[in-house]
């Protein structure tokens, strides 16, 4: 029995071929779910196997995601029905005929835009990073880090003002699924921020930053992006209890190249957007003997839209991706634990730990609708990997103060993890008191 890819020539003409059949007759014989198609060179024509449904390649034996299924859609609305091809059917199909079964997801993978929409998901991250950056400053504000006794003219120069930098980091793994792909993303940057009290309860500042970012998607393609942030910031402190809130604006700058060497082509995309959001935390501050407890909780929501665009390189397969949306609305709920330990006569350290859950209301897939720029009209829409509306949320971080130093050093880790994805931050830096 014929197998997919196996090809049958059927006419030979050293003068060449001209002319083409209007449509194949399917014989009997064929394996279930395949047919024959044409394929037609200069001086022949041969029949192919093909798959009869690129859209249901199970019924073959072989498994599809759903992404890889609404590209086969789409396939099996643009195959030609036995004639000849045109220009771009011929870029698409002469290649994808004939491929062995072992192949085909793999050749549907490069077609597949789900990197522009695991991207977005990065963007997702590269604003809660420094989110999370600001977030770790106000709880040094109102912790340990700046009321010990080694420490406690850190925050009493001229005005009370601080200003603190830090170099961020952060790695994330998203698994795939029987719908979906997984990807892997990278970010590293810097922020910076500056802030004053007002009188005896609050304090505001502001915060600016930048991150690089790297996403790898295992269905195939790259994109990296720079991404510059605007923060302002504040806090209430009275008593026990304590408020603190943060707004901010995003600009990003991605490319993305995706190699579809299966068909002997790359293309490439470049494009940008804007994003902006907040969050507020509440909460009490707690002593018991030499450990402060400050149980919290907190909301926090992030909109970011992406420019279309249109890829070049890769001719009639290079793709129209629209515009796209992404929103998440995040709360969380913890606590953190503080404790000073002195290192020395002079040095003294403050040990952090948190623990927490949060839960993600809005968005937890990003959704690209795209088209290929040589068959306008037809389109299709691919989803990345879900990341768990679910995550437990885990912190460890230490700050260092040297007695009539005027900076202090601080480093920290923090995790969100669950069931399909995990996300783990690094921040270290400088705090300056004066």
């Amino acid at each position: 029995m014929p197998s997919l890819g196996q090809t049958f020539g059927i006419v030979e003409a050293e003068g060449g071929i001209k002319g083409s059949f209007a449509s194949l007759a399917q014989p009997d014989g064929l394996a279930a779910g395949t047919r024959l198609d044409a394929l037609y060179g200069s001086n022949e024509i041969a029949l192919v196997v093909t798959p009869s449904d690129y859209s249901d390649l199970a019924s073959l034996g072989i498994p599809e995601t759903s992404n890889q299924v609404a590209i086969g859609a789409l396939l099996d609305i643009l195959r030609p029905d036995g004639g000849q091809m045109t220009a771009a059917q011929q870029a698409l199909f002469q290649t994808l005929y004939t491929l062995p079964s072992d192949s085909i997801t793999a050749a549907i993978n490069q077609l597949s835009p789900e990197i522009y929409a695991d991207a977005l998901m990065t963007t997702r991250n590269a604003w809660y990073l420094m989110a999370g950056a600001v977030s770790g400053q106000l709880e040094a504000r109102r912790g340990l880090a700046q009321s010990n006794n080694v420490a406690a003219a850190a925050a009493a120069g001229p005005n009370g003002s601080i200003a603190w930098m830090s170099g961020l980091g952060e790695t994330s793994n998203t698994a795939g699924s029987d719908n979906n792909s997984g990807f892997s993303t990278g970010l590293g940057g810097a922020a910076f921020g500056f802030d004053v009290p007002l009188g005896r309860s609050f304090r505001v500042g502001v915060a600016a930053g930048g991150t690089g970012g790297q996403t790898n998607a295992d269905a195939g393609g790259q994109s990296t992006s720079e991404t510059a942030q605007l923060e302002t910031y504040g806090q209430w402190q009275s008593g026990m209890f304590f408020a603190e809130a943060q707004l901010g604006v995003m600009y990003q700058h991605m490319n993305v190249d995706r190699s579809l060497s299966v068909f002997g082509l790359g293309a490439n995309g470049t494009t940008d957007g804007w994003g902006g959001g907040g969050g507020v935390r509440v909460g009490i501050s707690q002593t018991f003997d030499s450990w402060l407890i400050q149980p919290s909780v907190g909301f926090g929501g992030f909109a970011f839209s992406q420019n279309n665009l249109t890829e070049t390189g890769a001719g009639v397969l290079s793709e129209t991706v629209s515009s796209q949306n992404l929103a998440s609305a995040q709360s969380t709920v913890g606590a953190s634990v503080q404790r000073s330990f002195a290192l020395s006569d002079s040095v003294q350290m403050v040990g952090k730990g948190q623990l927490g859950w949060a839960y993600e209301f809005a968005d937890n897939a990003a959704n690209v609708s795209a088209n290929f720029a040589g068959f306008a009209g037809n389109g299709f829409l691919v989803t990345s990997a879900l990341i768990g509306r679910n995550a437990a949320l885990v912190g460890i971080d230490a700050d260092f103060k040297v007695a009539d130093w005027p900076v202090a050093i601080f480093a920290g880790y923090g995790g969100a993890y669950n069931g399909s994805s995990n996300t783990q931050a690094f921040a270290a830096g400088l705090r300056f008191t004066w």
